[in-house]
């Protein structure tokens, strides 16, 4: 680690020691069950860590070997906070099976549409093609997490925990990366250190917004959905739900799935 100043280090090791305890804590309360994909990106955050921990104590950190490992491991990483939205917002979006089938396609449309751009920008440069793939991959991540909060605060649709904590620390760890990657390298990069210092903190605070979130068992979600009939909705139910309903009935049939009943 002696490529990293001692401020780096100490909040290195604090956020590989946040991770760790969240991941044990997961996997001692079977929660990998309900959160596969939460719990796969924790793991291969910690791996990436773990390998960068000893490659950094090598001579050699610097080589297109070191180049190639950390990008190709980043793009793991970022993959797998990616999968983690996508299973947040099936957590949120799932009872209403018309939304969520919209919801998935334009998640699998927005996944293919960042690929092609990499694609497209690392045909005759692989660090272009790269860049693109993890700026674009980090937008989308957070676009999708603030429209998902704009959606539910519309339609006024519950966040429990801990989707409501993963969601943020998700968003904001997202939008100060391509923050980062937009304007402060490219107009501030005699200040490298203490964006990367930022980035760390940033990741902190997703940590701490997850630990929190986990701190207590998380409850099972209900077998049922909360959508009454539509007569109940005509007559008890308040405008806002109202139109979360019909929204979800026209999304029912146009996407041809089975609307849940109670």
């Amino acid at each position: 680690m002696d490529a990293l100043g001692d401020s780096a280090k100490t909040l290195w090791l604090i956020n590989v020691a946040i991770q760790a305890g969240l991941l044990t804590l997961l996997v001692w309360r079977k929660d990998y069950r309900r959160f596969p994909f939460f719990v796969a990106y924790l793991t291969v955050n910690l791996l990436q860590s773990a390998a960068f921990a000893i490659l950094f104590t090598r001579p050699g950190y610097t080589s297109r070997i070191a180049w190639l490992f950390g990008w190709g491991s980043q793009g793991i990483v970022v993959a797998a906070r990616a999968c983690t939205v996508a299973e947040v917002c099936h957590h949120v979006l799932a009872p209403y099976r018309g939304i969520w089938a919209m919801g998935w396609r334009l998640l699998v449309v927005l996944g293919i549409s960042v690929l092609v751009l990499a694609v497209a920008f690392g045909r005759h440069d692989l660090h272009a093609g790269i860049v693109t793939l993890d700026l674009g991959t980090e937008l989308a991540i957070a676009s999708v997490t603030a429209i998902l909060f704009a959606f539910a605060k519309y339609y006024e649709v519950p966040l429990r925990e801990p989707m409501r904590m993963l969601g943020i620390g998700l968003c904001l760890y997202s939008a100060c990366y391509v923050l980062n990657d937009l304007l402060l390298q490219r107009y501030l990069a005699g200040y490298v250190e203490i964006w990367n210092l930022v980035g760390m903190i940033a990741f902190l605070g997703s940590l701490a917004l997850w630990a929190w979130a986990f701190r207590v068992p998380v409850e099972a979600e209900a077998t049922k959905p909360v959508l009454l009939d539509a007569e109940m909705y005509r007559n008890l139910i308040p405008e806002m739900n109202r139109r979360l309903f019909v929204l979800n009935e026209q999304l029912s049939q146009l996407w041809r799935v089975e609307s849940p009943r109670p």
